[in-house]
């Protein structure tokens, strides 16, 4: 996440609130106790590194989202082909859906972070950082399919980026609401994606 580094009892601290999320405690209602229990920690130790517990709740929540984009990054770069770099964040992007506190297909829906932790103390922490990186994977995967002769570069990155990612939020809405396909299974939905950018960009 940038040049910031933390020390272990604030990651303790971190792992300790994404854990109590991802257990279905709704981050209103996190206690410092509640933290500081899972945390193996105490009380006070947390008010030794956030002046609140909002600002700790902030601050865990934009840790993972950084980690979360950077596991997804270097599973990405892992792929060879640009089909297989769009394929593998279409992926990703279903088996986070599944996950309560997963942060990294919000992220990539432009503009869906803010909705979903509106806690977020605005006023402190900057957020472009964050779509900054999520773009980065976007610019990388859209860089193959250009070495490749499948992207035109008739287009700006900026037109590229925003195609791309428009894409990707009618995939997540398609995550969330699969009920509503059930005759479309998730291969058929990536396939359709992969179409779809290729005809626009190319």
């Amino acid at each position: 996440m940038g040049d910031k580094v933390y020390s272990e009892k604030q990651i303790a601290i971190f792992n300790a609130i994404i854990e109590l999320m991802k257990n279905g405690i709704n981050p209103y209602s996190i206690k410092v106790s509640d933290i500081a229990e899972a945390a193996g920690i105490g009380k006070g130790t947390i008010y030794d590194y956030f002046n609140s517990k909002e600002e700790a709740i902030s601050e865990a929540i934009l840790y993972s989202v950084a980690k979360e984009i950077e596991y997804g990054y270097s599973r990405i770069k892992s792929q060879d082909s640009f089909k297989e770099k769009f394929y593998e964040l279409l992926y990703m992007i279903a088996e986070k859906s599944a996950d309560n506190v997963s942060t990294f297909n919000m992220l990539l829906s432009i503009g869906e972070i803010s909705k979903l932790y509106e806690f977020l103390l605005d006023e402190k922490y900057d957020l472009s950082e964050y779509v900054y990186m999520a773009n980065q994977i976007i610019k990388h995967i859209l860089k193959a399919g250009i070495e490749e002769g499948i992207i035109s570069t008739t287009e700006s990155i900026p037109y590229q980026i925003i195609v791309t990612n428009s894409l990707i939020m009618g995939f997540s809405q398609y995550i969330r609401q699969k009920d509503l396909y059930p005759h479309v299974s998730l291969e058929e939905t990536i396939e359709m994606c992969y179409k779809a950018v290729v005809k626009v960009l190319n």
